[in-house]
């Protein structure tokens, strides 16, 4: 049996383990469609373009069977896993503040708009919170950048946790996803989507004239969208795992 049956068989394998008990069902099922077929002296090339991608052939199996359904917790769960995976990226983009605000100085990533008042008050919180600050605006803007720049080394922090438990809580079958395909397609759009948005935001900001105040919502946008391309371009295939080649 020829290498490109082997590493097909291998897909539909992975993909077939998405779906539990049901899922290794139409393995079998396939695997000895591709057996008969192979002793029929049916050419591999023509087995695979006939069975078609790995993941579509399974959920086909299924859906006859009707049992290819995304029950809620599948998807639920799905949804924290890309918003753990969305609130390290927001995470990541702290490592490129400290490059942003030698490019366009603090108020590029953070800082209230000028036509904001202080009062007495508020500007006496501001010095306390940074005594070393030469007037209230420049108190406020130290404020918010370490604040904004901080929070976000915790939130990666927060994050990789998070997403160690949901590791252990998916080997242990506390929890289960989506199918990798669909989980990658989606996670993909998410990212992509709202990483495009901030992104737009921050090209608005630019056009309006507003000094520097665009790069840090470009900054912050960069590593979302990147994220959302790389998984788009796996889940098309460009990427793939060692050892599987794309038919």
């Amino acid at each position: 049996m020829t290498n490109q049956i082997e590493n097909y068989k291998q897909q539909l394998f992975e993909a077939a383990a998405e779906y539990g008990k049901a899922g290794r069902a139409a393995y079998q099922e396939l695997e000895q469609h591709i057996d008969e077929a192979i002793e029929n002296n049916v050419k591999p090339r023509e087995i695979i373009i006939e069975l078609s991608e790995p993941e579509q052939v399974i959920r086909k199996i299924l859906k006859a069977d009707g049992k290819a359904t995304y029950p809620l917790n599948k998807i639920v769960a799905s949804g924290v896993l890309i918003a753990i995976g969305l609130g390290l990226l927001f995470g990541l983009s702290a490592l490129l503040m400290p490059l942003g605000s030698r490019i366009g100085g603090m108020n590029a990533i953070s800082g209230d708009p000028l036509v904001l008042p202080y009062t007495a008050e508020r500007c006496a919180q501001y010095h306390q919170l940074v005594p070393a600050a030469h007037d209230c605006r420049e108190a406020a803007m130290l404020h918010h950048y370490y604040e904004l720049t901080d929070g976000r080394v915790l939130l990666i922090a927060f994050g990789l946790i998070c997403l160690v438990l949901f590791w252990l809580a998916v080997q242990k079958n506390w929890v289960n996803v989506l199918p990798r395909k669909t989980l990658l397609l989606l996670a993909a759009s998410v990212y992509t989507a709202i990483g495009s948005v901030i992104m737009i935001i921050a090209l608005g900001n630019l056009s309006a004239g507003r000094n520097w105040e665009w790069l840090g919502d470009l900054l912050t946008g960069v590593p979302i969208f990147a994220a959302g391309v790389l998984l788009l371009t796996y889940y098309l295939g460009y990427i793939t795992k060692p050892g599987i080649h794309k038919s």
